[in-house]
């Protein structure tokens, strides 16, 4: 991320945000709903935690109270989902890929990351 991220900000990314706008209208509700699902919303919280942490790093500085806490939470979830996502999907890595990406694609539409990262902590204790 940190490679590519000169070429986003360089270029004309402000015309996108009408159509991630569309695209995801929750982000821009205030609203969260976390899926249903206990191991989805695990899954995709972790996920979550991790992609923003990983975007955050470079700028570790301005953003190191947010960064822990969002490795914290990458972390605690970690250490949960391994023995459910094994008694969902086997042990095939692939399957718990699968598995990972249906979470993230739900997670994306729980609403705005960071308000969808402080439900996740509020609900899984982090």
């Amino acid at each position: 991320m940190p490679a590519l991220e000169p070429e986003i900000t360089a270029g004309k990314w402000q015309a996108l945000a009408p159509a991630c706008d569309a695209a995801f209208p929750e982000a821009a509700s205030g609203d969260v709903t976390l899926p249903a699902d206990k191991l989805d919303a695990e899954l995709g919280c972790r996920g979550l935690a991790q992609f923003v942490a990983t975007a955050l790093e470079p700028a570790k500085s301005r953003y190191a109270g947010p960064l822990a806490d969002y490795r914290r939470l990458a972390g605690k979830l970690s250490d949960k989902v391994g023995p459910a996502l094994r008694a969902r999907v086997g042990s095939a890595p692939a399957a718990a890929r699968t598995a990972e990406d249906k979470a993230m694609a739900k997670i994306a539409r729980a609403g705005s990351p960071v308000a969808v990262l402080a439900e996740c902590a509020k609900r899984f204790g982090a």
